[in-house]
């Protein structure tokens, strides 16, 4: 007798993209940039030095787990806007292709979690590999993916699900990053873990030169809710883009408006007018 075919699992559609003609390297760049700041926004420009004009940056916001531990953090829709007004890029889908420009957003993990939300699937695992192979089904096969990552982020790559596999179809370019903020300091690391001088070698040839990365998102949510409501006053080690401040005074987000007062108007003297003096 023969055997019964296992069912095949539905899987969610994979959102649409249309690549402009002529893309030789698409960089894919997940995160949860939550929320995006200066650094995830001008990743652009070493990766474009490395990789020639012919390249792209795409994001791909991971999605919230409704599971998250406790704390800040921005709801879907508002971490993608946020991306397209600091970045100047759009969800691909909704975008004519001559829109693209360097950078663009894709929104896969999403609107997959979204779709498993609603299919009664909301513990379904989102792993990078599957991101990369949903993606390769909707690029031409002359197009190289590459997988953007941090330096601390190699550090953890063998834990990572089918890394080899991800290695053969996006090989990573490596962002420099605390806890190793140096080549030095990444080959040392990877000595001490385990790695073969091969494998340092491998990873060293990966890293794109571009500033060490120091900032701490979780660090910033923590001292937004501490900024004046006038994007003009905030501190700017924050690291955050004006019209992105703009978008979480306006939305209120991670605490912005609960800890600071509205910035006050300047008063007359300020303004350069003579103020008036008081009767004795």
């Amino acid at each position: 007798m023969a055997a019964r075919k296992a069912k095949k699992v539905e899987e969610a559609p994979i959102t649409p993209l249309k690549l402009p003609r002529g893309v030789k390297t698409l960089v894919v760049y997940g995160g949860s940039f939550d929320p995006p700041h200066v650094f995830h926004l001008n990743v652009w420009y070493p990766v474009g030095q490395v990789f020639g004009p012919w390249c792209k940056v795409l994001y791909v916001p991971a999605a919230r787990s409704p599971h998250k531990a406790t704390g800040p953090c921005a709801d879907d829709h508002h971490r993608v806007e946020m991306l397209r007004v600091g970045g100047h890029v759009s969800p691909i889908q909704d975008s004519p292709v001559n829109d693209f420009g360097n950078t663009g957003i894709w929104t896969d993990e999403i609107d997959r979690a979204r779709w498993n939300r609603e299919h009664d699937r909301p513990h379904e695992p989102s792993y990078t590999i599957d991101t990369i192979r949903r993606l390769r089904t909707m690029v031409p096969r002359t197009t190289t993916l590459r997988l953007l990552i941090g330096s601390d982020q190699v550090l953890a790559f063998k834990n990572w699900f089918a890394w080899r596999s991800l290695i053969r179809e996006a090989e990573p370019a490596v962002l420099l990053r605390s806890p190793a903020p140096t080549p030095k300091d990444l080959i040392k690391q990877l000595l001490d873990a385990g790695c073969s001088q091969q494998e340092c070698l491998d990873w060293a040839s990966r890293i794109i030169p571009f500033y060490t990365d120091t900032r701490n998102s979780t660090a910033i949510r923590n001292l937004l809710p501490l900024q004046p409501l006038s994007p003009t006053n905030w501190k700017h080690d924050l690291g955050i883009q004006r019209n992105v401040a703009k978008y979480i005074i306006k939305h209120r987000l991670y605490g912005v408006g609960t800890k600071c007062k509205p910035t006050q108007a300047p008063s007359r003297s300020a303004k350069g007018q003579r103020a008036k003096p008081r009767k004795k």
